[in-house]
């Protein structure tokens, strides 16, 4: 009896370690245990067993959550991989856990600076000898690829991975690049499994403006750009980690370097302020050489000028002088038309077929104009008038479109 009593209060003690090692989870694990007691000499050792007793443990999914990091000054991304086929699948350049120690957060995305995505996912954390790897989909629009994350060290529990810039990555995973369509989303989900909960996290793609022509649509090197408060004095400006200091005064085409020493790379035609408090702000522009701002072009030409994408610009009050308000994270667009003052000298001349005429007579004449200027003369429109006695005989005009002639 004494033995047996033993037994039980080990096998007892032995459950109780078994099941509380294991955290719950939504789907039952069977923990089956079976007590053994030894006793005795060595050469007479005897050994007992206890009866098997089963529990069904229910353990709980875990949360995760995404957030994005900024690459450490200096860092180079190694080990992005892509399988275009059967599906798209991108690996993501593998970040470690003294890496992403180092890596400022993102306070606002921009496509044109690399990135580092990071899930947190205790729950997919299954071998602490082993950096698991999980997968996220990204969505833009319609297209939806998979993204591998490796976990930043064994028994870590994050899964973090580096992503390029768009369009920088190396030639052979240019099929896994997603539509960058400026002013879209881009959606990151992780969808809930057997260990953890589904989390996802959406962004703007592309948060900057353009500096265009109006009559052209190319994009403007040189304009000045200030973003100032409703007293005109200059805006408090933050970089990408939202902490950092940002010039309120950029120029289109240059770098700008921020109080952190991260620099953002010169695009054609580019502004952008990633990060200012709520309020009302206006955007000043000193045009570069013979341009003028706000622009006078009507309304319908500028909506039917496209960027290189493709795409319409984004117009509102901001981009012709107006105000602007930032009331929530959500980054605000404005893309600015400038006109460009014309070097065009115009020669319009009239020539008749006829010196004299009498009433019933049938008069022939040309009218033509010539550009003597260096630069093309857009959305042209010529009037005549014809004088007192004269009427235009419809149909009988030849090298252009028939005009529209007034009711008088």
């Amino acid at each position: 009896m004494p033995g047996f009593r033993l037994l039980a209060r080990l096998g007892a003690v032995l459950l109780g370690l078994t099941a509380g090692a294991l955290p719950a989870q939504t789907a039952p694990t069977r923990v089956v245990n079976t007590a053994t007691l030894s006793f005795g000499p060595d050469a007479a050792r005897r050994t007992v067993s206890s009866n098997t007793v089963s529990l069904d443990v229910v353990r709980a999914k875990r949360p995760t959550s995404f957030s994005f990091r900024l690459l450490p000054p200096g860092y180079a991304l190694t080990g992005l991989k892509c399988q275009a086929t059967p599906t798209v699948v991108t690996t993501a350049a593998p970040i470690d856990a003294a890496t992403l120690a180092r890596a400022p957060r993102l306070t606002a995305l921009d496509i044109h600076t690399p990135l580092i995505v990071v899930i947190d996912n205790p729950g997919d954390n299954l071998d602490p000898a082993t950096r698991e790897t999980v997968s996220v989909a990204v969505e833009v629009g319609a297209v939806r690829n998979a993204l591998l994350l490796l976990e930043t060290a064994p028994d870590s529990g994050v899964f973090a991975g580096g992503v390029p810039a768009t369009g920088e990555g190396p030639p052979e995973t240019k099929a896994c690049d997603l539509p960058t369509k400026r002013g879209a989303n881009i959606t990151l989900s992780f969808a809930e499994n057997d260990q953890s909960l589904a989390s996802s996290s959406s962004l703007l793609i592309d948060p900057a403006g353009y500096v265009f022509d109006s009559q052209t649509a190319e994009l403007i090197d040189g304009a000045v750009v200030s973003l100032v408060d409703e007293t005109g004095a200059p805006a408090s400006v933050f970089g990408d980690d939202g902490v950092s200091a940002y010039p309120a005064t950029v120029t289109t085409g240059q770098p700008v370097t921020d109080a952190s020493g991260r620099v953002y790379p010169a695009l054609a035609g580019h502004y952008r302020f990633p990060f200012a408090p709520p309020g009302r702000y206006f955007l000043k522009i000193v045009p570069p050489g013979a341009y003028t701002a706000p622009s006078t072009v009507p309304r319908e030409t500028l909506d039917a000028l496209k960027d290189a994408a493709g795409q319409p610009f984004i117009l509102n009050a901001a981009s012709f002088g107006g105000g602007l308000t930032l009331a929530d994270p959500e980054p605000f667009y404005a893309d600015i038309p400038l006109d460009k003052a014309s070097n065009s000298a115009l020669l319009l001349t009239k020539t008749a077929s006829v010196r004299q005429a009498s009433p019933g007579d049938v008069i022939q004449y040309r009218i033509q104009v010539t550009n003597r200027g260096t630069d093309a003369a857009r959305a042209l429109h010529l009037s005549d008038t014809l004088p007192t006695g004269l009427r235009y005989e419809r149909g009988s005009t030849r090298g252009t479109d028939e005009p529209r002639v007034s009711g008088d």
